[in-house]
């Protein structure tokens, strides 16, 4: 789903709504809970919008010569590093701090029927005690000025800065008992995010914003398997079994809400995403605590089939709902 689709489609009807009172589980605090579930979706598909970039930029070597239609068309980008500007080969690519920025000039990216503005900095930064390969150490700080993706009639539009850093990377691989050479191989990933996000949202007459101050762990197991490159016996290629993989997020979200009031969202137990077998990615287990205002529910992830439902308890009053994500597997991040 289109980022922008996620804020006519699944915020409450683009209207605030301050009206209920009841400790029961209302309306209210069902399109509550619904309004937080689409800002996690919204800012889930910022999060990988940029690293799509990123993806992109890193793939060419931070060679700021190269513009290809991925960025997307009135896209561009400059890199710098303590050896210059325009880094173009590996020896400049290991060269930190890097400063990377993203400008979006009325951009349309992949055909999509929206317009990308404003600026994305990217700045990747080593620890000092840091060595190569410099991915395994790497320091992220995203910074968004006015960023905004706009259709028609519906606007988002982030500033604010996301900071990602990397904790671990381990390889596990298992060999074989015949040839004992390596036959698949299991990447774990670590990683610590800290944010502080605006989202202000437009859609037809109703405007509002909402608040983002991110204090979570990440965890990404991805698994390969090598497998044959022909029909007949040769080559062998490395290939993600992506239905094994799995991201496992800890930690809090507090802020503003849409109904203005102050919200707080903690991960009591781990929050997985799977992929179902069609390899749709999906929230299949975890809880957390959701506080909007004085009213506090509990949310229970579970999986059904390619769907995530989520279960709001408060008291003893449960209502379930969908949850619908678009989260990628980045190979990094």
């Amino acid at each position: 789903m289109a980022l922008i689709l996620l804020v006519g489609m699944t915020f409450t009807g683009c209207k605030k709504d301050k009206s209920s009172t009841d400790t029961g589980l209302s309306g209210t605090d069902i399109a509550a809970t619904q309004d937080a579930e689409s800002q996690d979706a919204v800012a889930e598909n910022v999060d990988n919008l940029t690293d799509n970039q990123m993806d992109f930029v890193e793939a060419n070597n931070f060679n700021s010569a190269i513009q290809k239609s991925a960025l997307g068309t009135g896209t561009s980008w400059t890199c710098t590093s303590p050896i210059g500007t325009s880094v173009t080969d590996t020896i400049h690519a290991n060269a930190f701090p890097k400063k990377i920025i993203i400008t979006f000039g009325d951009t349309a990216i992949n055909g999509e029927n929206l317009h990308y503005t404003g600026t994305v900095t990217v700045t990747d930064s080593l620890p000092a005690t840091a060595h190569l390969p410099w991915k395994n150490f790497i320091i992220r700080k995203i910074k968004f000025a006015n960023f905004g993706i706009a259709s028609d009639s519906s606007s988002i539009t982030v500033t604010g800065t996301r900071t990602v850093t990397r904790s671990s990377v381990k390889y596990t691989p298992a060999l074989s008992a015949v040839t004992l050479k390596t036959t698949s191989l299991r990447l774990d990933i670590k990683d610590a995010i800290t944010a502080n996000l605006t989202f202000a949202i437009i859609c037809g007459n109703y405007t509002g914003t909402f608040t983002r101050i991110i204090d979570r762990t990440r965890e990404a197991i991805a698994h390969f398997s090598k497998v044959p490159k022909y029909a007949t016996a040769g080559d062998s290629v490395w290939r993600q079994i992506y239905v094994k993989d799995t991201l496992t997020l800890n930690g809090s979200v507090i802020g503003k809400n849409l109904q203005d009031s102050t919200y707080s969202r903690v991960i009591t137990t781990p929050i997985t995403v799977t992929r179902c077998p069609l390899l749709v990615p999906i929230i299949s287990a975890g809880k957390m605590t959701l506080t909007n205002g004085t009213k506090t529910a509990t949310l229970a992830y579970t999986a059904d089939g390619c769907k995530t439902v989520v279960t709001i308890t408060k008291g003893d009053k449960t209502k379930v709902i969908e949850r619908r994500i678009n989260r990628k597997f980045h190979k990094w991040w």
